[in-house]
């Protein structure tokens, strides 16, 4: 029953993160890469004192991080962490680190900062109470947002350029494989199987180097954030952002257009492959 408890906790904790309407800045998600809901736990952020909070996004890499369980004992999160031997993530104000080193300590549980993950944004700036940076510093932060700025348009673009150019090059090419006339009149059906499979594999390749090209848009927006908030812009381009609700979600959208090409394609194939054919 605990677990069944916890694991809500968790569930809430997660629906709150998509909805743009997370708990307080004290409080994260330590969980499992793997297992996000049934391998997490809701810890709040402590120090050994139980004073101020800790700012995750600015802390160094092997940082010592305490945290207490909201819900269940220091015992049992650190009987659950060591019996799976999980690779563990901390969750914190729109940020994910990597952790290792889960300790009970005499009210928390101790572990040390790893590398930094991207995670959903919450809505609020990454460092809070951030002021602006004095003289070069700033001039230098502000030719690193330019960058920045200048890589996610040139992903974006790449991005619309592939939504327009896959499906409809590939509905003249599935023309071409499945009907009697066309460039394939008259081969062999091997030919004609070869040509499917060769476009099927083009378009998962394509796929591929796009999801490469989102997980690059996501790290770039993270970084703006965070230079952003050095900069002392409250809402920015990139900070503060309006959370997206499900299927509205640009994922979403790139998922039912590559996946309905990679389907035309396999079933291409499979025509091909049976001797089928339609009319020209």
């Amino acid at each position: 029953m605990a677990d069944v408890v916890r694991m809500l906790r968790v569930l809430v904790h997660h629906a709150g993160r998509a909805w743009g309407t997370a708990p307080d800045g004290r409080t994260a998600l330590l969980t499992d890469r793997r297992h996000l809901v049934r391998g997490g736990w809701v810890v709040r952020l402590v120090a050994d004192d139980d004073g101020a909070s800790i700012d995750l996004p600015g802390a160094e890499q092997g940082q010592v991080v305490h945290l207490r369980p909201v819900h269940g004992s220091v015992d049992r999160l650190v009987q659950h962490a060591d019996a799976a031997r999980r690779p563990w993530l901390l969750v914190h104000a729109g940020h994910a680190r990597d952790v290792t080193g889960v300790a009970r300590g005499e009210v928390a549980v101790a572990v040390s900062l790893g590398a930094e993950r991207l995670a959903r944004p919450s809505g609020r700036p990454v460092l809070p109470d951030v002021t602006p940076t004095p003289g070069d510093a700033l001039d230098t932060l502000r030719m690193v947002y330019k960058e920045l700025a200048t890589q996610h348009r040139t992903l974006v673009d790449v991005r619309f350029k592939l939504l327009a150019l896959v499906p409809a090059v590939s509905a003249l090419a599935l023309v071409g494989v499945v009907s009697p006339g066309g460039p394939f009149a008259g081969v062999p059906r091997a030919v004609r199987v070869g040509a499917a499979l060769l476009g099927l594999v083009v378009v998962v390749g394509i796929r591929l180097y796009d999801v490469r090209n989102s997980q690059l848009h996501d790290d770039l927006v993270s970084r703006a954030r965070v230079v952003e908030t050095a900069l002392g812009v409250e809402r920015g381009v990139y900070a503060a952002r309006r959370a997206s609700i499900a299927p509205v979600q640009h994922d979403t959208a790139l998922r039912l257009v590559y996946g309905a090409v990679v389907t035309a394609w396999a079933a291409a194939a499979v025509v091909a492959a049976v001797g089928l054919t339609v009319p020209g």
